[in-house]
């Protein structure tokens, strides 16, 4: 079985998304039958191997570390190839995704990580008449209208029964329709993600689960 993650932006960040999903790697990891290939740019790939990175440091001690697939388009293409483009030179079972929802693989079933709804309402325009910068009212517009025009054929993942929930009011889909995996928990973890904050200057008395 082979599943390719969307890893832009993930490595070195120690909060919230990024967090989980490297959890969520480690936990897909755990699967004998699993071959994990992460999907990053170029440029990211580089600056991983400049910066170093004590989660791929991680990742090389698991029984089958995950393989790095360097054919990913940047952040500021991806946002309108999603609607445009199958990405048929990767072969893959799963893709698993979050930030672009309607990223299509060729013969892949698409895996959406939901950890909250993309908007509050399923009318995006919505969006524009909130107090933000225009640059975070595009992206969540966006975001907003891929997952409604994909959920219907993908396999949605929520990480809480209250997020499961939400989801399933604001895009009227079926609950039923909608899997349950909460984020792990690794508390050994926290040690070591608290020196990191505290080097970043992002430290609190607390984490968010």
């Amino acid at each position: 079985m082979k599943i390719v993650i969307d890893f832009q932006d993930i490595m070195n960040k120690y909060w919230g998304i990024p967090l989980a999903t490297i959890d969520d790697i480690k936990s897909i990891a755990t699967l004998n039958s699993a071959d994990i290939f992460l999907w990053l740019s170029k440029k990211e790939k580089e600056l991983i191997k400049v910066q170093g990175s004590a989660q791929i440091n991680d990742f090389n001690q698991l029984k089958k570390p995950p393989v790095m697939l360097e054919t990913r388009p940047e952040n500021l293409s991806l946002w309108y190839l999603q609607f445009l483009k199958t990405f048929s030179q990767i072969k893959t079972d799963f893709h698993y995704t979050c930030h672009f929802p309607a990223t299509r693989m060729q013969s892949a079933q698409r895996i959406i990580r939901v950890h909250d709804p993309y908007s509050d309402s399923s009318q995006s325009w919505r969006e524009f008449i909130k107090k933000d910068t225009l640059k975070n009212k595009v992206a969540r517009a966006i975001r907003n209208e891929s997952f409604k025009l994909v959920e219907s054929n993908s396999k949605i993942v929520c990480n809480s029964k209250f997020t499961a929930k939400r989801v399933s009011q604001i895009y009227d889909i079926p609950i039923n329709k909608i899997s349950i995996i909460p984020n792990g928990f690794n508390w050994q973890s926290f040690e070591s993600i608290e020196n990191k904050r505290k080097l970043q200057s992002l430290y609190t008395d607390y984490y968010l689960m």
